[in-house]
């Protein structure tokens, strides 16, 4: 009987220590956003790699502007199909997103942007530079 009294108090002690101690608070940090300085105008030259439809744009100049840390760009679907994919920009200056049929991939940082956007259809490699 007397063991049973000790671990009633025993357990009663626990129950209590363990009302009274609050747990550590969880400290929830955002992700690290794009590095600074990115965002911009950026002028270059987009390079057609691949073509599988006639309605792959060409190569030639091009000016993009990235913004909110995303670089978005439409890849060629099929026919006259044009399909917008966002990528986030990471800390370290890539990004990368697919939807299964496109890809968005490359790099931004030091005044340059290089990406590849690619589909079955076509694929593009662009290089730009900073502007503004």
């Amino acid at each position: 009987m007397r063991v049973n009294a000790v671990a009633a108090t025993l357990a009663t002690g626990l129950i209590l220590a363990g009302c009274a101690s609050k747990p550590a608070p969880i400290v929830l940090r955002p992700p690290p956003g794009p590095p600074i300085g990115i965002e911009g105008r950026y002028r270059g030259t987009a390079r057609l790699i691949r073509s599988e439809n006639r309605y792959c744009p060409r190569s030639g100049p091009r000016v993009y502007e990235l913004q909110n840390g995303t670089v978005t760009l439409s890849y060629q679907g099929p026919g006259r199909a044009r399909i917008p994919l966002t990528a986030p920009v990471d800390v370290s200056g890539n990004f990368d997103t697919s939807d299964g049929e496109g890809r968005l991939q490359g790099h931004v940082g030091g005044g340059a942007l290089t990406l590849t956007i690619a589909s079955q259809d076509c694929e593009h490699h662009w290089t730009m530079r900073l502007i503004e």
